[in-house]
Order: C-alpha cells, then sequence, then structure tokens
C-alpha cells in the first residue's frame, strides 16, 4: 500500500514571505495524479496552503502514519514550497529548513520544520519498507526561485558555510530515498508558461508517460526522466538531484490510463 502527503504552501501567515504561485497548484496535481494512476491501494493525504501548518505536517507524519503504515508499504512525502538556510548564531553551523504556512520568517529556527532535526528524525518513526521524500524547494536562499535567506545570514556579516549543507543527511538509512529539484547549489524555480514548478511539471509528465505504465517505478526512474526532460526545457540548470540508498526500491506501480469513457 502507497501513504502520501502532500505539501503545497503558496500562501504565507507572514506577510513578510512572498507567496509562491504555483506551490498550491504542484500538490494538488501531484496529489490527483497519484490517486488517479498508482496501481494500489493507497491512502493520499493533501494540505495545501492554510491547512499545511507545521504543527498539522507533524501531527500527519508522526501520529497519523504510524498507526496506519505497515513494515510491506511505501510512504511518499512531497513538499512544494520554500526551503531556507539559516544560521542561528555568528560562524555557526547552518541549518537547513521548509517553510510552512505558519511559519515566521523572523523565528525561522522555532516556526519552519528542521529538515535534519526534525523531518529526517520524523520520518524514522515510520516502519514503511521505504520511504522516499520529494522536494520542489531549494535550500541555498539564493534570489529567483523557491528558497530565501533565514534573518540569521542577512544581518550583519555574510560569512558563510553552506557549503556545509547536505541532503544526503535527510535520507540517510537503507529504506529512504530523496528526489529533489536541485542540487544544494542549485534554485528551484517556478515557471508561469508551464502553470508549475518546473521540476514538478515534468515529474507529472514522467508519472503519466507511456514510457512508465505497466510498470513498478522508483525513484531512481523518476530521477532519469525528469533530469532528461529538465536538461531539454532549461540547458541543464538546475538538475533533479537523488540521494539515499534506496533510490532503487520498489516505489509503486503506475497504471495505464482509463480509456473508453465518455463526458457526461
Amino acid at each position: 500500500m502507497l501513504h502520501a502527503l502532500i505539501v503545497g504552501v503558496g500562501a504565507h501567515a507572514d506577510s513578510k514571505i512572498k507567496p509562491l504561485e504555483f506551490a498550491r497548484a504542484d500538490a494538488e496535481a501531484v496529489a490527483a495524479t497519484l490517486s488517479e494512476r498508482v496501481d494500489r491501494e493507497r491512502q493520499i493525504t493533501l494540505l495545501v496552503d492554510e491547512r499545511a501548518t507545521k504543527a498539522r505536517i507533524a501531527r500527519v507524519i508522526t501520529d497519523e502514519l504510524p498507526r496506519s503504515v505497515r513494515s510491506e508499504d511505501t510512504v511518499v512525502l512531497y513538499f512544494a514550497a520554500y526551503g531556507s538556510p539559516e544560521i542561528e548564531v555568528y560562524d555557526s553551523e547552518p541549518s537547513i529548513h521548509l517553510v510552512a504556512h505558519d511559519t515566521v520568517r523572523a523565528r525561522l529556527h522555532t516556526t519552519a520544520i528542521n529538515m535534519i532535526s526534525e523531518l529526517s528524525a520524523w520520518t524514522r518513526r515510520l516502519p514503511a519498507r521505504l520511504v522516499t521524500i520529494v522536494l520542489d524547494a531549494s535550500f541555498n536562499g539564493m534570489p529567483g526561485g523557491r528558497t530565501f535567506e533565514g534573518p540569521g545570514l542577512w544581518s550583519g556579516p555574510r560569512i558563510r558555510s553552506l557549503d556545509r549543507i547536505s541532503l544526503r543527511r535527510v535520507a540517510a538509512g537503507g529504506n529512504f530515498a530523496l528526489l529533489t529539484a536541485c542540487t544544494e547549489k542549485e534554485v528551484a524555480r517556478e515557471d508561469a508558461s508551464l502553470g508549475h514548478g518546473v521540476f514538478t511539471h515534468h515529474l507529472l509528465r514522467a508519472l503519466t508517460s507511456p514510457d512508465l505504465e505497466d510498470r513498478m517505478v522508483t525513484a531512481s526512474m523518476l530521477h532519469a526522466a525528469t533530469v532528461e526532460a529538465v536538461r531539454k526545457s532549461t540547458n541543464g540548470d538546475p538538475l533533479p538531484a537523488m540521494y539515499g540508498a534506496g533510490i532503487g526500491l520498489p516505489l509503486f506501480r503506475i497504471d495505464r490510463p482509463m480509456t473508453g469513457l465518455t463526458a457526461s
């Protein structure tokens, strides 16, 4: 059985966080596609905008999913949102965060989701055969995409150690996989002409491609399909990345689309 938590955060309670135009559309499209195309029993939870608070996301991952996931099941956690790097005190180690609806930019450390100490730790409570995290977000704080710097980085001297940030730590363990819109040094972008984040647009196309019909899909297969498509559309900047020992494990089977239906 597939259990999926699909999160899209485009609107934010804090007016100092600029809205993302297509994060909600990304999440809704991914949830609909998984509901239509996964050829197996599935349970899909969709949280968008005001429903995607830090507490609600945490409750699904740490309470609701552990009570329903079995050892033979797979879990997908998808996020379309801002990622943000932060340094709590001068010259400290950087941390990386996912921005929820109720994140306060001035208090990023306590109101966003720490990717290592929180999200990675939460997923270890899941007794699943495979946990795959999919991120249409980026974490280097550069302008122009789904990332911004925490206040500890843009106040005072910009002496940073962001080159030590590694998403590999998020997917540590033999039954974890991580598929991201880009590497740590690149920026995940939205595209108005696509109506989606660039990565999610091509992920959706991969999930509905005849090439994957009637096949058991892995994270590495989705990565291969999205890398080639993104490479052609963006000239290779950025490119999706994958991490974790579970990238080759079976995730779910893609069904053939239903045919012969007429509009009512």
